[in-house]
């Protein structure tokens, strides 16, 4: 990072032209933000550093779906990612059926870890 700041310092680069700029940041953290937000896009980490024994997610989504008593042709899926804290990797899961909205975590086992259900008025 500090040798790109030097870069755009040294040849008089305007960071507005490549990348989001934030007056109160420094040139050294519009840059670094810039590129988390490029690796955010193009480099899933999550998936990479999963297990690889792991279920796939449409089977995640298949048991969500078998334990809220859902058929598929009725649920929409608004989110279906793999994701991970302290370590520990899940599927998260939501989607919704009518005016009602579901979320799951679902371990890389198929097990589910938590649900949640929602009526929207």
């Amino acid at each position: 990072i500090k040798e790109l700041a030097a870069v755009v310092v040294d040849n008089k680069i305007d960071i507005r032209d490549i990348a989001d700029y934030d007056a109160d940041d420094s040139i050294w953290e519009n840059i670094d933000e810039s590129i988390d937000e490029i690796n955010d896009e193009y480099y899933d980490k999550d998936e990479i550093n999963a297990p690889k024994d792991r279920i796939p997610v449409d089977e995640a989504k298949s048991n969500v779906l078998r334990h809220a008593g859902i058929n598929s042709d009725d649920a929409v899926f608004t989110k279906a990612e793999l994701d991970e804290d302290d370590g520990l990797f899940y599927y998260e899961i939501d989607f919704k059926v009518g005016n009602v909205e579901y979320e799951y975590d679902i371990a890389i086992d198929g097990g589910i870890l938590s649900f949640d259900r929602e009526i929207e008025d």
